[in-house]
């Protein structure tokens, strides 16, 4: 839908997209730079790998629940350690006995500090 509204078509091949005029190509499972004109770009998307860490997805998740709260409400509030310590902490003192809780380490933490 999103590619009729633009005014854009898909391309069925990689050799297609290569052999026409085209001012974006997006590409998945490849990066191949050869062929494409000057004024072609290919964008990788960087900002993919940011939510492939679950804890830095865990705190946009928590950004987005917090500016967008009916549209999120199927994320359950999460805790990214050893950041949101303090707040947890807190949690954990006004909840339930079988309360659970989501907690993320921030990478090289291997669940260290949580207990």
């Amino acid at each position: 839908e999103a590619v009729e509204h633009l005014g854009w078509m898909e391309l069925p091949s990689l050799k297609e997209a290569m052999s026409r005029v085209c001012s974006v190509v997006w590409l998945e499972h490849a990066d191949p730079t050869e062929g494409i004109a000057p004024v072609q770009t290919v964008s990788r998307l960087e900002a993919f790998l940011h939510f492939c860490k679950k804890a830095r997805l865990a705190k946009s998740l928590n950004a987005w629940c917090e500016a967008l709260p009916e549209e999120f409400a199927f994320s359950p509030q999460t805790w990214v350690v050893p950041y949101d310590a303090a707040e947890l902490r807190t949690a954990m003192g006004k909840a339930k006995k079988d309360e659970a809780f989501i907690v993320k380490p921030t990478a090289g933490a291997p669940g260290e500090g949580i207990t």
